[in-house]
Order: C-alpha cells, then sequence, then structure tokens
C-alpha cells in the first residue's frame, strides 16, 4: 500500500478527526464558518482546513438534511476526493453521457461552472454542446465506516438515505479551472448565484454532531474486538 493510501486513510480515521476537532479554537471556528456554507445540493458544506495536510488539499465536512423531494443536478468535480461516511447512509450514482438523445426524458442542458474561491458566488456558462443525454451507470450504497475514492471528471449525484448524514471529505488540489453540471431540459437554473454561509450556530451544532458521531463510532468498533 502506497504512502498517499496510507495517508488519506489516517487523515480520515475516527483518531485523527476526534483530535483535530479538539484542537479548534473559538476563533478558528468563525474563521471556519466565514468559508463555510449552505450548499444548493441541499447539504452544509463545511471546510474546516485548507492547505492541510499539503498546500491545496482540505478536509470538509458535509451535513445532510433529507428532503422531501429534490431533485440534484449531476455533476463533476474540479478536483479529486476520498469520502468517510460517518453517520447514515448515502447513494451515490454515477451518469455517462449518451451518443444519442432521442430519449427526451434524459435530455440536459449542460454548463460549465467557474471555480473561484474568492466569493460565496458561482458563475456557469452553456458549454459549446449545450445540451446532451446521460444514463445511469452505476449506484452504489455507502453506509457508516466506508470510504471512497472519486476521480473529478466522474458525473454524479449523492443522495441521503437517513436524515442527517454525516461525511468527511478530503480534497485534494484542484485539478481543473472548471467542472460540468447538468440541468433536466426544461428546468430553470440561475447560472450565477450565491451559497448561504453557515451560521456559528450550526457550525457549533455540526461540529458537535460530528464529535458525538465519531465517538459512537469508535465505542462500536471497541465493542467488536
Amino acid at each position: 500500500m502506497s504512502a498517499i493510501i496510507i495517508s488519506r486513510e489516517y487523515l480520515l480515521s475516527t483518531e485523527f478527526l476526534l483530535n483535530f476537532l479538539k484542537t479548534i479554537t473559538e476563533e478558528q471556528k468563525e474563521i471556519i464558518a466565514k468559508r463555510s456554507y449552505y450548499h444548493t445540493n441541499h447539504f452544509f458544506k463545511v471546510v474546516l482546513s485548507v492547505d492541510y495536510p499539503k498546500p491545496g488539499w482540505k478536509i470538509r465536512v458535509h451535513y445532510w438534511l433529507k428532503q422531501p423531494s429534490f431533485e440534484q443536478n449531476p455533476h463533476s468535480h474540479g478536483w479529486d476526493f476520498t469520502s468517510r461516511i460517518i453517520q447514515g447512509s448515502l447513494l451515490d450514482v454515477q451518469y455517462e453521457e449518451e451518443t444519442t438523445t432521442k430519449k427526451v426524458a434524459n435530455i440536459y442542458k449542460k454548463f460549465d461552472m467557474m471555480l473561484t474561491t474568492k466569493d460565496p458566488r458561482y458563475y456557469c456558462k452553456a458549454t459549446e454542446e449545450k445540451t446532451t443525454a446521460l444514463s445511469v451507470n452505476k449506484i452504489r450504497a455507502y453506509s457508516p465506516g466506508d470510504i471512497y475514492h472519486s476521480h473529478h471528471k466522474i458525473v454524479h449525484t449523492s443522495h441521503p438515505v437517513d436524515d442527517k448524514v454525516i461525511t468527511v471529505v478530503l480534497e485534494e488540489p484542484q485539478a481543473s479551472e472548471s467542472n460540468l453540471i447538468y440541468v433536466k431540459k426544461d428546468t430553470l437554473f440561475e447560472e450565477t448565484n450565491s451559497h448561504r454561509q453557515v451560521t456559528m450556530k450550526e457550525l457549533n451544532w455540526i461540529l458537535k454532531s460530528m464529535k458525538s458521531a465519531l465517538k459512537s463510532s469508535q465505542q462500536t468498533r471497541i465493542s467488536k474486538l
């Protein structure tokens, strides 16, 4: 096993994450809250660290509240990432572009999203082909303790199976200046919009929930020994 894989596993381990949470001061929480937001795909995206463990890397926490009904836009990313499920279950659906657009229900408008960390806004523009067809090529279910890796070019959606799903994401350095977003042909889509910043109250209960879930997983592991 290579050193980088060991590093990923350690950074997503219960031991490391619990120790990391202990080091976060009130002053650091204010900084974390300013760079964290409620994502348009209905989860809280908390950026715990930037340029750690290496330049360009980030450690993030995603906190998912199960929605009665919403449709996510399939998308790729600007970076590779490795994710660990801390609490609840997550369904990951992967897509691929089709060579035909005969199935009207599968036609999507295709956008490039410009990646920026300078402000909470996002900027999109239509790609040259305007529309394309997508089909599902893989569905995977992940449970607490599962770790999976995703390449930045993979197009996917993630769906919380339970309420209050918590995942920790190790984001690698940016590999592309933009990522792709696919929107159903007849769906309204704001090409420029702002994410809502996380409040200190929200940050505190997300970190508290994460800590509680990690301790619970630790106790479960010990009981199985």
